[in-house]
């Protein structure tokens, strides 16, 4: 019988995942001039999840739970905007080695500011 390894050590064929994402606007209880003075800090995760988690409810729970069955932590990287300055865009790359064939995977981008 010949055996190979587990699907969760099998590369995923991907080189790598660029993720980019519009900057976030001004928080709800914050003016947009007060906004535009403040530094932003943005905040990349990615996790590797369960393939039995069949729905998006099933990823949105197995994350908040966080049971290290079910969900695994791969790649964090923060990066800030600067005050005052104005993107169009940011984005980052996610190395492919860290990605696992026959698994979900949800990528999540926080911002907050900086005082």
């Amino acid at each position: 019988e010949l055996q190979g390894p587990s699907t969760s050590e099998v590369p995923h064929g991907v080189e790598a995942l660029m993720l980019s994402w519009r900057p976030f606007g001004a928080a709800p209880t914050t003016l947009p001039k007060q906004h535009a003075q403040l530094v932003i800090e943005y905040e990349v995760t990615a996790w590797v999840l369960d393939p039995c988690a069949r729905s998006v409810d099933d990823v949105r729970f197995a994350l908040q739970v966080l049971r290290s069955a079910e969900a695994s932590l791969v790649f964090t990287e923060t990066c800030r905007h600067p005050a005052g300055s104005e993107a169009s865009s940011y984005s980052l790359r996610v190395p492919g080695h860290l990605l696992q064939a026959s698994r979900h995977h949800f990528l999540r981008v926080t911002a907050r500011y900086l005082f």
